[in-house]
């Protein structure tokens, strides 16, 4: 699959978590992905009932997974709408890193950028014979090295990274996979190992020096992570 020149697997991308991911990403070094009809947002049952009717004979729509990323850096509403206070961490990789750590897992994936749509758009990309629609909108798709998966599962997975236009504020990535597993979620040991993953941790911008001093030193010291690696955010600085 191509990618444009603004998307590749060298792409740096970024995910507003609380302490409780943070620290369940480290201790058990897993990544967990959630099946999307699970998600607050009512438009993703939309989208499973289409998909359901849309797609003739797929019984496997439970099967495929999602994780969100972001290619904001920067964002003080990110850091509010995921975090609880002055919980949350900034934790960045690339592309081609996050496809990788899935690397030792026997299943269907793809990274892409979330295209947003109009309503009608969105419509027209989940009915029957859609597919030419989806490659349309849909382009800046990339797999992990070496892999090749059949055509009708890449544009399922494809169907996973439309959302409507009102979202495009957050600058959405998806890592979207089809494994089977029959739960909520899918967790996956991450290979070789998250210090090799997580390229920076961020501190949120309301830790005081004191507590960050402290966090610093967990994180390095327990698990792994030069202090090089570990920066408060300086949004609020002035």
């Amino acid at each position: 699959m191509g990618s444009s020149s603004e998307f590749h697997r060298g792409t740096e991308i970024y995910r507003y978590i609380s302490f409780q991911r943070l620290a369940e990403i480290l201790t058990v070094e897993q990544n967990s992905l959630v099946r999307p009809c699970t998600w607050k947002d009512p438009f993703e049952k939309w989208r499973r009932k289409n998909m359901c009717e849309s797609i003739q004979g797929n019984k496997n729509i439970d099967r495929y997974f999602a994780q969100c990323w972001t290619l904001k850096y920067k964002d003080d509403a990110m850091w509010a709408l995921y975090s609880n206070g002055a919980d949350g961490f900034r934790i960045k990789t690339t592309v081609g890193k996050l496809l990788k750590s899935l690397s030792d897992h026997r299943s269907s994936y793809g990274v892409a950028k979330v295209c947003y749509l109009s309503r009608k758009k969105i419509s027209s990309c989940f009915k029957n014979n859609s597919d030419i629609k989806i490659k349309e909108h849909v382009k800046d798709f990339l797999l992990p090295e070496g892999m090749n998966i059949p055509e009708g599962r890449s544009e399922t997975i494809k169907k996973f990274m439309i959302k409507r236009e009102g979202f495009s504020h957050e600058e959405e990535v998806r890592l979207v996979c089809h494994c089977d597993e029959r739960g909520d979620y899918f967790r996956y040991k991450i290979a070789p190992n998250v210090s090799e993953m997580i390229d920076q941790i961020m501190i949120h911008p309301l830790v005081n020096k004191y507590d960050v001093d402290i966090l610093k030193s967990v994180l390095h010291k327990k698990f792994g992570f030069s202090e090089e690696k570990i920066v408060p955010s300086e949004l609020h600085t002035m």
